[in-house]
């Protein structure tokens, strides 16, 4: 009879755990859809005692995009603290890592991470990341693709695989895996930015071009899809084209401008 009476103490602790659990993750996420990422910080924090781990990987997602980086960092590294098998929080490490422009931590936190995280195929993904900062481009391609073998529409997996191909000057391929990664639902200025690049590099400047423009309507304040659309439409022969996308430049990006006509375009 008392082992019963202790038994059900425990399940009602357990419980009200996560109960509690359950009200201040929820009132974290009010908080963000409100765009008040200091009152899911607030939230988050009173979560520590009960789930560490979690919590301090979630403050840590918040401030990084409030762009708090080295905050972030101590919050990643407190959960991975809490839970060294907590896989996510060494994948965030990593990635603000990059941000902070220190791949070799990021690689480092990678590889130290417990052994069942790096069989993952995010794992993968976020090593190819590294990888590439570190312009260890043949090292980020086998990754991407590792990951693709699990994952074959991850967006991420594609898109790193197209700027590993990029950098190493395979563009056709490049472009093709910067169109999957557009198909897989990466629909970005960016995404639409590098495979214009690649298809630019492999002679296709009509595919480039419309690439370009989509681009710039996504983000119209992307100074380089301009400065290649016009380079592209000057190879043309569109020189009206080119002339506005110049005078654009011109009118918006004077200085930007001025430098990269005197720096030789880089990959």
């Amino acid at each position: 009879m008392r082992k019963r009476h202790i038994l059900l103490i425990g399940l009602a602790l357990v419980c009200a755990c996560k109960s509690k659990t359950a009200v201040i993750e929820s009132a974290a996420t009010r908080e963000l859809r409100r765009n008040n990422p200091i009152g899911a910080i607030r939230q988050y924090s009173r979560l520590i005692p009960i789930r560490p781990a979690a919590a301090y990987n979630a403050r840590g997602l918040v401030l990084e995009k409030m762009g708090h980086l080295a905050m972030s960092r101590q919050d990643y590294l407190r959960a991975i603290k809490s839970d060294p098998t907590f896989c996510t929080a060494y994948i965030n490490l990593s990635m603000v890592e990059i941000r902070m422009r220190e791949p070799e931590a990021a690689l480092l936190a990678l590889d130290t991470s417990d052994p069942k995280c790096s069989a993952t195929p995010e794992f993968a993904i976020a090593r190819s990341a590294a990888y590439f900062h570190l312009q260890r481009y043949a090292e980020s391609r086998a990754e991407a693709e590792k990951a693709l073998r699990y994952l074959p529409d991850n967006k991420q997996a594609h898109f790193n695989r197209g700027m590993a191909l990029f950098n190493q000057k395979v563009y056709q391929t490049s472009a093709d895996s910067f169109g999957n990664a557009i198909r897989c639902g990466m629909k970005t200025s960016s995404s639409y930015y590098w495979r214009g690049r690649a298809e630019k590099e492999a002679g296709s400047l009509a595919s480039a071009t419309q690439d370009f423009t989509k681009a710039i309507k996504l983000n119209p304040h992307f100074f380089e899809a301009y400065l290649y659309r016009a380079d592209t439409l000057k190879a043309i022969g569109y020189k009206r084209g080119e002339q506005e996308d110049r005078q654009l430049l011109e009118q918006n990006w004077p200085a930007l401008k001025a430098k990269a006509e005197k720096t030789p375009q880089k990959q």
